[in-house]
């Protein structure tokens, strides 16, 4: 039996124009019905807060706070969103695909960039990073790094810096006023910012003592220049998920987090923020070394109610915090600083999920969509999702059911409930 995942879209015909605080579609045009729930990026672009979802886009207004998608319906060129980034100098956030196509979106426009995606390269073509340093977009890429033009919104140069020009895996790119730096699979390379043969791996070196340690080859899996001074460099386990983050000031090495869980490690206005297992911390980016972070969430003092703190992404924006959770969409702990247990969610009407093992319609106008298995089911009416709360879901329903016998149960249950 063949399980899929689907966007669900509809063509609108025929039916009435929804209401003002559902997404609008002209007649004959297309809808998407994506899940809003998975959030794993959040950034502040302004006056918006823009959040990423596994298949599209949402932003949320800081003052009216209302909701506006985007995805492949309304402007962008792909779907399975994976890794998105904004850079304030520019005002352009690159949004990157599972399939490596780029967008670039500046004043609302989309500006589509798919040479890695249609050109044949040996190996992955995988985006995992993205760096901004004076009007360009280091992308780290499986096989070297990428540089967008943010003004000629063009692949600018590439940089093959493994041995003798060779492809290497890059997991992030950190520069400062001197040097530019690569965090590889084989270890931390660099080079001076300003050459001119950066496109020559002849110019970049490797670092051949991490952490006084003697050794250079290590899988680098975390890097950002988190002041003037200071690189933070973390380094993954051989034997764990769990990474050791080093701070180095060009000379001394110390250690700022040893052999943990690390989920996410952005800088943000000079806030680094460190995303753990169900925690999250803020520190000042010139005060990291002390180990005392200014801000701490977790499921200790967690503001979230019944959630767990299964967080992605956060940040902080004047008073309030921004956090990209596993399932609860894009939520907004309130005023912070003073003790506020004032928790908001924000995410578009949508499934639970984008998994659509099969879907039909009712004679009442409902229609009815199984993920597959037993989870959780929804139905659509009134031009909204809903999911069906527990007690109301059939209890003998198993993946071999078809469609039909779905329908038939939840109607059966719904009619048994109403006579």
């Amino acid at each position: 039996m063949k399980r899929f995942c689907l966007s669900v879209i509809f063509v609108v015909f025929g039916f009435v124009a929804s209401q003002a605080q559902y997404y609008n579609s002209a007649i004959g045009q297309w809808q998407d019905h994506l899940s809003y729930y998975a959030t794993h990026a959040v950034f502040s672009t302004g006056s918006s807060v823009l959040a990423a979802s596994e298949s599209s886009l949402f932003y949320v207004n800081k003052y009216d706070r209302s909701s506006k998608r985007f995805s492949k319906v309304n402007g962008l060129s792909d779907a399975g969103v994976k890794v998105t980034a904004y850079d304030p100098e520019t005002k352009s956030t690159i949004i990157t695909y599972d399939n490596s196509n780029i967008d670039i979106v500046q004043n609302d426009k989309v500006y589509n960039i798919s040479d890695i995606k249609v050109r044949s390269i040996e190996g992955s073509k995988s985006i995992n990073n993205i760096c901004f340093n004076s009007g360009k977009a280091y992308l780290s890429c499986g096989f070297g790094i990428v540089v967008l033009d943010l003004m000629r919104r063009e692949i600018y140069d590439t940089y093959y810096i493994g041995t003798n020009s060779a492809k290497v895996a890059v997991n992030a790119v950190a520069i400062n006023d001197t040097a530019i730096f690569a965090a590889t699979a084989e270890g931390l390379l660099y080079a001076p910012k300003n050459s001119n043969a950066l496109a020559s791996s002849q110019t970049w070196q490797r670092m051949s003592d991490i952490a006084n340690t003697g050794k250079g080859d290590y899988n680098i899996n975390f890097l950002l220049q988190i002041n003037p001074s200071e690189l933070l460099v973390g380094t993954a386990s051989e034997s764990s998920t769990n990474s050791t983050i080093y701070i180095f000031d060009g000379t001394n090495w110390r250690t700022a987090f040893d052999d943990q869980y690390v989920r996410n490690l952005r800088l943000e206005d000079d806030v680094l923020t460190l995303v753990a297992y169900r925690s999250v911390n803020f520190y000042h980016s010139n005060d990291v070394s002390s180990g005392h972070e200014f801000f701490h969430l977790s499921d200790e003092w967690n503001p979230l109610h019944n959630a767990h703190l299964d967080v992605c992404d956060a940040i902080i924006d004047g008073e309030d915090i921004w956090l990209a959770h596993e399932y609860e969409g894009l939520l907004c702990y309130e005023n912070y600083k003073q003790g506020s247990l004032t928790v908001k969610k924000y995410f578009p009407d949508g499934p639970m999920s984008n998994d659509v093992f099969s879907i039909t319609a009712s004679e009442d106008g409902k229609i009815y969509v199984a993920p597959g298995g037993k989870r959780y089911m929804w139905h659509r009416e009134a031009r909204q999702f809903k999911t069906l709360p527990e007690a109301s879901k059939p209890t003998s329903i198993s993946l071999t059911d078809t469609i039909g016998r779905l329908l038939t149960k939840l109607l059966h249950w719904t009619h048994s409930k109403t006579c």
